[in-house]
C-alpha cells in the first residue's frame, strides 16, 4: 500500500488539515464572533375558490411538472443528506482535460536527486503534456497519485484495482519548474513506473463566503431575512427553484382565488410594517413566487412534521398527543428573558437555537400539532375587546372544545388530573388558582375570562396559494403541511361556548416585521448565535438529524434489499460528539481567542443538545450525566444553566419514578425550588415542584430580582454573553456503556 512513509514530516492525512484552517474566516468574523408559532394545525384544504391547480391530462408538460415535484418532494424529504460539512472544496487544478493534449498526465516519485536524506519526495513528469511552472502551487495544493493497489497474487489472476492517494505539495523544483515539483512529506517507496497524477487545490472561498455573509447582514441588515450561511443553504435555493419551476408549469385556472378577509384585522401598522406589507400584498398572495428566504421556512415544516410524528410518543387521542408535543416544546425550548429572546423571529430559529419566549414556545407548539392535524390557536385573554391581554394561552380544538396550556409556565391547566378546557374555566374559575404561588398570583382570574379571542396562527407563507398549491401536491410520505386554511379553522373557532371573537395573531407577522428592523447590536449578537453553526457545520448536521429522527424505508421502497431507515437520532449522537464539535479541552486551548469563544459555544450545546436527545431515547443515565456534569455542573452561569435546571430536575424525576428512588424525587424538587427568582422559568418550576411534592408549599419570596426582565415591550438590546466560568469536561469523561449507552455510539 502506498502511503507517507512513518517519520515523514506530516503524516497527518491532508484533506482532514484544511478545516482547520480558518484563520482568515475568523479575522473577518471577529467582530461579530465576539459578541455574544406558524400556521395552525388543520386538515389539509384546498387553495382557496379554486380547489387544487391540475395540470392538464396527458403530454409532455403534465411530465415536466411530475418529474419538478418529484424533485422537490426528494429535496424535502433528503435535507439532512444534503448538508455540506466541507469547508474547503477542492478544485481541479491538472487533470487530463486541463492538459495540454486532454490526456492523462503521468509522473514519477523518487528520491530528490538534489537532497537524497529527504526522502522519496520528487515528482517528475513523464508524460511531456503539462507544467507546473504557472499554476503557483504552495501549502493550499495537494497532488493526488492514482496507483495499481492490486498485490501480485491478484495480478497474477488478470485482477488490477487502482487507488489515489492525496500528498501536500511544498513547492515547484527551481532548477526544473516545468517538470518537477517537491512534495512536503516522503513516500514508502519510490513510484519509478509513470502513474496518473492530478493537482488540486483547497480553496477558502467558501469560508471567505460566509465570512462576508455575516458581515454584509451584521453592518446593513442585508438580507434581512434568510441571512444564515448554513451548509444546507446550496440544498434549499435547489429547493426553491424546482418548486417555482413546477409552480410555472401549473395551468392557469378559470377561477378567483381570494386571500382571507381575516387578514383585514391585523393592526394596520404591523400590516403594512416593512417586510410585512410586500409578503400579504393580495398579487404576491394569490400569484407570487417562493423567495429564496422561504426555503428556510419549507425546511422549517419538514422539521416540525418530523419532529411531531416522533415526538408524540405512544400516545394515542389528540389531547394526549397535543401534551406530548407542548411537553416537547417545553423541554427543548429554554425559557429566556426577552433581551435574549430579541434574537429569534421564526419557529426555525427557535428549534435551531433552542432558546425563545413564551410567545415562541406557543408558536412552535401549534406548528407541531398543526403537522398532525390537530387544530390549534393562541388565546387572548382580556377583561373586554378593547383592553390590554392580560395572558396568551396556546389551545387545542379537540372534538369542539379547547384544551389550555400554559407556555410560560411549561404547564398545561389540569381539571380533575387532565387537561383543563376553556369551558371548564369559565365554569370553575377556581381552577386557575392551582397557578398561585405565594405572593406570586397567577395573572388570569374571572374577570379576564368575559373576553376570550382564539387567534389563528398564520405565518404569510402559510395564507399563499402556492404554499396550498404545493402541499396539496404532495403525496404519501412526502406529505407535510405547508398553509392554513384559516377560514375554515375561524368557522369551527366561533362554534366554541366561550370565544367572543376569531382574529389572526398578530405574533406570527411580528417576526417577520421584528427581521426589517432589527438594530446592529442585535444584528451582531445573531450573528454570534449563528457563528457554530457556520463554523463548524457537524452541528448544524447533527441538529437536522436530531429534528429527523428514525424514519422507516417508505412503502414504495420496501421491495429494493439495499433500501434502509433514516436513523436519524444514531446519527446525531455520533456528530454531538464528533472532535470537532467537542474538542478536547487541551486542544481547545491552543486555539486562538476567537475560535476558542466559538468552539466553546459549539461544545456546550452539544453537550447540552446530547441531553435533551438521550432523554428522547429514554436513556435517563446518559441525560443525566449530560444536562448534570457536562450541562450545569460545567457552566453553572452558562447559557444553557436555566435549560439544564429544568431538564435535569426531570430527569431525576423520572428516574425516581422508575426506580422508585425517593433520594432523587426530592433531588429533583430541590433544582426546581432552587430555581433562581429571576430566571423566566422560575414560577412554571416552583408549580412543577409543588405537583411532584404536594405536601409541601415553596416558600414566599419577595425578595426582588438580581438581574430584572425588561419591559417585554420594550426588549433590550442583547449585550455579549461572557465565557462560561469553566468549561464541560471531554467526551472521554462519560459513563460507561451500560450507563449511558448514547455516549458510546458511533
Amino acid at each position: 500500500m502506498l502511503r507517507p512513509a512513518e517519520d515523514s514530516p506530516n503524516t497527518r492525512p491532508w484533506c482532514s488539515r484544511f478545516p482547520r484552517r480558518i484563520a482568515r474566516w475568523l479575522l473577518v468574523c471577529a467582530a461579530s464572533a465576539a459578541v455574544l408559532v406558524v400556521a395552525v394545525g388543520c386538515q389539509r384544504q384546498a387553495p382557496r375558490g379554486s380547489g387544487r391547480r391540475t395540470a392538464a391530462p396527458g403530454g409532455g408538460r403534465q411530465a415536466q411538472t411530475e418529474i419538478l415535484l418529484a424533485g422537490v418532494a426528494e429535496i424535502l424529504n433528503e435535507l439532512p443528506q444534503r448538508v455540506d460539512l466541507n469547508l474547503t472544496p477542492a478544485q481541479p487544478l491538472l487533470t487530463a482535460s486541463t492538459s495540454a493534449d486532454g490526456r492523462e498526465v503521468l509522473a514519477t516519485v523518487t528520491t530528490n536527486p538534489a537532497m537524497p536524506e529527504a526522502g522519496v519526495n520528487y515528482v517528475r513528469l513523464a508524460s511531456g503534456n503539462a507544467s507546473f511552472r504557472y499554476l503557483n502551487l504552495g501549502t493550499r495544493d495537494v497532488l493526488r497519485i492514482h496507483y495499481i493497489s492490486s498485490d501480485q497474487e491478484e495480478l497474477d489472476r488478470g485482477i488490477e484495482e487502482r487507488s489515489s492517494i492525496e500528498l501536500p505539495i511544498r513547492r515547484v523544483d527551481a532548477q526544473d519548474p516545468d517538470n518537477a515539483l517537491i512534495l512536503e512529506v516522503s513516500l514508502n517507496f519510490e513510484l519509478l513506473t509513470p502513474e496518473r497524477i492530478e493537482i488540486w487545490r483547497y480553496s477558502d472561498k467558501r469560508m471567505e463566503q460566509i465570512a462576508n455573509d455575516l458581515k454584509r447582514y451584521e453592518a446593513i441588515r442585508q438580507p434581512a431575512v434568510g441571512w444564515e450561511p448554513s451548509p444546507d443553504r446550496g440544498a434549499l435555493a435547489n429547493l426553491v427553484e424546482r418548486s417555482n419551476q413546477w409552480l410555472r408549469g401549473l395551468p392557469e385556472e378559470s377561477s378567483v382565488w381570494q386571500p382571507t378577509p381575516l387578514l383585514e384585522g391585523v393592526p394596520a401598522e404591523l400590516r403594512e410594517a416593512k417586510g410585512v406589507a410586500a409578503a400579504v400584498a393580495a398579487d404576491n398572495l394569490a400569484e407570487g413566487q417562493f423567495t429564496d428566504a422561504q426555503g428556510r421556512l419549507l425546511q422549517e415544516s419538514v422539521w416540525m412534521r418530523d419532529i411531531a410524528d416522533w415526538a408524540r410518543g405512544a400516545a394515542l387521542t389528540d389531547v394526549d398527543t397535543a401534551a406530548a408535543l407542548f411537553d416537547w416544546t417545553v423541554r427543548n425550548v429554554q425559557l429566556d428573558d426577552p433581551a435574549r429572546a430579541r434574537t429569534v423571529h421564526f419557529p426555525w430559529q427557535v428549534v435551531a437555537y433552542g432558546h425563545g419566549n413564551a410567545t415562541h414556545r406557543a408558536w412552535v407548539f401549534v406548528e407541531l400539532c398543526r403537522q398532525l392535524g390537530i387544530p390549534a390557536a393562541v388565546l387572548r385573554f382580556a377583561p373586554d375587546a378593547d383592553a390590554e391581554a392580560v395572558r396568551e394561552l396556546p389551545a387545542v380544538m379537540v372534538d369542539g372544545e379547547l384544551f389550555l396550556f400554559d407556555a410560560e409556565y411549561g404547564l398545561p391547566l389540569l381539571a380533575d388530573g387532565k387537561v383543563a378546557t376553556l369551558a371548564d374555566v369559565i365554569s370553575n374559575p377556581q381552577l386557575m388558582r392551582q397557578f398561585d404561588l405565594p405572593e406570586t398570583p397567577y395573572p388570569l382570574t374571572a374577570a379576564e375570562l368575559q373576553h376570550v379571542t382564539a387567534q389563528i396562527v398564520a405565518a404569510p407563507l402559510q395564507l399563499t396559494r402556492r404554499a396550498a398549491e404545493l402541499e396539496a401536491a404532495l403525496e404519501g410520505a412526502q406529505i407535510v403541511t405547508l398553509s392554513s386554511d384559516v377560514d375554515e379553522l375561524q368557522s369551527e373557532l366561533n362554534k366554541v361556548d366561550g370565544v367572543a371573537a376569531v382574529a389572526l395573531w398578530p405574533a406570527a407577522f411580528h417576526g417577520l416585521a421584528d427581521s426589517h428592523t432589527t438594530t446592529q447590536k442585535t444584528r451582531q449578537a445573531e450573528v454570534a448565535q449563528f457563528a457554530p453553526f457556520a463554523q463548524i457545520p457537524e452541528l448544524w448536521k447533527a441538529r437536522v438529524l436530531h429534528f429527523q429522527g428514525y424514519k422507516e424505508v417508505p412503502r414504495e421502497e420496501r421491495n429494493n434489499p439495499l433500501a434502509q431507515p433514516k436513523d436519524g437520532h444514531r446519527e446525531a449522537v455520533g456528530l454531538y460528539q464528533d472532535p470537532r464539535v467537542r474538542p478536547a479541552d487541551s486542544e481547545l486551548a491552543t486555539f486562538e481567542s476567537t475560535k476558542q469563544i466559538i468552539t466553546r459555544s459549539c461544545k456546550l450545546n452539544a453537550s447540552y443538545w446530547m441531553g435533551l436527545l438521550s432523554y428522547d431515547r429514554e436513556n435517563l443515565p446518559a441525560a443525566r450525566f449530560w444536562l448534570g456534569e457536562q450541562s450545569l455542573e460545567a457552566a453553572p452561569n452558562g447559557p444553557w444553566a436555566p435549560g439544564a435546571r429544568y431538564n435535569l430536575a426531570r430527569t431525576l424525576h423520572a428516574l425516581a419514578e422508575k426506580d422508585g428512588d425517593e433520594s432523587l424525587a426530592a433531588e429533583a424538587v430541590e433544582l426546581l425550588r432552587g430555581t433562581p427568582r429571576d430566571a423566566p422559568q422560575w414560577a412554571g418550576n416552583q408549580v412543577l415542584a409543588r405537583r411532584w411534592q404536594p405536601d409541601q408549599e415553596p416558600a414566599a419570596d419577595a425578595e426582588a430580582a438580581t438581574d430584572p426582565a425588561p419591559d417585554a415591550t420594550e426588549p433590550a438590546e442583547v449585550e455579549t454573553e461572557s465565557e462560561p466560568e469553566s468549561e464541560p469536561a471531554d467526551a472521554a469523561e462519560e459513563p460507561s456503556e451500560t450507563a449511558a449507552a448514547d455516549g458510546q455510539e458511533p
